[in-house]
Parts: C-alpha cells; sequence; structure tokens
C-alpha cells in the first residue's frame, strides 16, 4: 500500500467519523468466493482519536473497483464487526 493510498484512506476515516485517526497497522485479508476465486485487499487499521463510542476503525479500498483510489470502505471496531475480516464481511459488496 502506498504513501499517498495511507493518507487518503486515514482522510477518508477522519472525514466519516469525525476525529483524528492514526495508522495501526495494515492487514492483509483474502476471503474466499463462492466460485472458488480469492478476493484481496489491505485493510488499513486506524486507531481513532476521541471518537465517542470505537477506538479503532478499519478503511479499505477494493481493488475491483480502482480509480485513482477505488471505492473506500470503512467499518468501525463495534458489535459483530471486531477484525479486519469481519469488517470487509461486513461491508456492502
Amino acid at each position: 500500500m502506498n504513501l499517498h493510498l495511507l493518507s487518503d484512506l486515514r482522510q477518508a476515516v477522519e472525514d466519516e467519523y469525525g476525529c483524528l485517526a492514526t495508522l495501526r497497522r495494515i492487514v492483509r485479508v483474502v476471503e474466499k468466493l463462492e466460485d472458488g476465486t480469492a478476493w484481496e485487499c489491505d485493510v488499513a487499521v486506524f486507531t481513532l482519536i476521541d471518537h465517542p463510542t470505537a477506538d479503532i476503525a478499519y478503511d479499505w479500498s477494493d481493488p475491483a473497483k480502482r480509480s485513482d483510489i477505488g471505492r473506500v470502505y470503512a467499518g468501525l471496531h463495534a458489535g459483530p464487526v471486531d477484525s479486519p475480516e469481519t469488517a470487509v464481511r461486513a461491508a456492502p459488496h
């Protein structure tokens, strides 16, 4: 994941959740689809600063929908979303 994309993802998290975010780590997520193919992407895990309900957000760009950075997805670490993998599974596709 390049620095420009990371900066764009951090900005998207901050805009979406109205608080500052710092990069914690990047996790490679691979999902096997029903037809046997694999879908994979890098998920940026951010620490949220002063968010009222969550300490962590997950953010990624769908590699199949790339323009400049592709379609960006974001999810909070809350409820059933407790990892980068569950954030990806919970996102609308």
